[in-house]
């Protein structure tokens, strides 16, 4: 059964304690610290729900709609002509 050792803080610490004794006793180490994450397809916060993209594909087209019905209402009022007042003679 094999055990993946993953880096701690403790681990850090060494790391750098090391690093500074070699680097104080004129020792030079061409070193290079890298950090990774590993990221698996069962991530919640990675992918949408896909209500959640029908939900939000359902008011997009709802606030289009309202919008272009209410855009085209208000054309249809700036170009009819007001009613002038009727008469009285």
């Amino acid at each position: 059964m094999s055990q993946t050792h993953k880096k701690t803080d403790d681990d850090f610490a060494d790391s750098r304690l090391a690093k500074i004794f070699i680097l104080e006793n004129g020792f030079f180490v061409d070193l290079e610290d890298e950090m990774t994450v590993e990221v698996t397809q069962n991530d919640v916060a990675g992918t949408l729900d896909p209500l959640l993209v029908v939900a939000l594909g359902i008011a997009t087209t709802m606030l289009l709609a309202s919008s272009l019905l209410i855009a085209r209402r208000w054309r249809r009022r700036l170009e009819k002509p007001e009613a002038s007042a009727p008469l009285n003679s």
